[in-house]
């Protein structure tokens, strides 16, 4: 009775060879899938790194057109300074690409004093557009993996904004 009941409790378990079949498949299935989501995760922080230069380089181009022309390029330095220190980590590395292009279509013409014949700003509107650059350097750590060394991805983003200033009179 023991003998036939070890019998057909050793025939419903599964063979030795199907085990390891099994589980040769569950570890390549495993290391394949890891493979798949370290990937994945690299494209999501690609994806991340330009959005957020996009972003950095539309509000730079925006503080940049809020204030004198003359000053626009340090206002956009200023914002780009201020986003590196606020975000630390694989996206923190943006950098303005020179120069910040200034195109002013009008400004306020100098006037003659007749005092004292010398030019005087009367003052106004001055409209244009200001066009910034910025560029964020991005090292995705499975592309490190697979090519050996500490190879970075360059993205750039170009955003114009309009001018709106009024210089005021001297």
């Amino acid at each position: 009775l023991i003998r036939i009941r070890m019998t057909i409790c050793s025939r419903a378990k599964m063979p030795n060879r199907r085990r390891a079949a099994s589980l040769v498949e569950v570890t390549w299935g495993s290391v394949v899938l890891f493979f798949v989501v370290i990937i994945l995760v690299d494209l999501g922080l690609l994806i991340y790194g330009v959005s957020l230069n996009d972003s950095v380089c539309r509000d730079a181009a925006r503080k940049s057109a809020s204030g004198s022309p003359v000053n626009a390029e340090s206002r956009a330095l200023s914002l780009i300074e201020q986003v590196n220190h606020r975000n630390s980590g694989m996206v923190s590395h943006f950098r303005l690409v020179p120069p910040v292009k200034t195109e002013i279509t009008s400004q306020p013409k100098l006037r003659r004093n007749p005092e004292n014949d010398q030019f005087v700003n009367p003052g106004g509107l001055v409209t244009g557009s200001v066009t910034v650059t910025t560029e964020v350097e991005i090292t995705p750590f499975a592309l490190q993996f697979v090519l050996g060394r500490n190879s970075a991805l360059k993205f750039q983003s170009k955003q114009s904004f309009p001018i709106s200033y009024v210089m005021p009179p001297d």
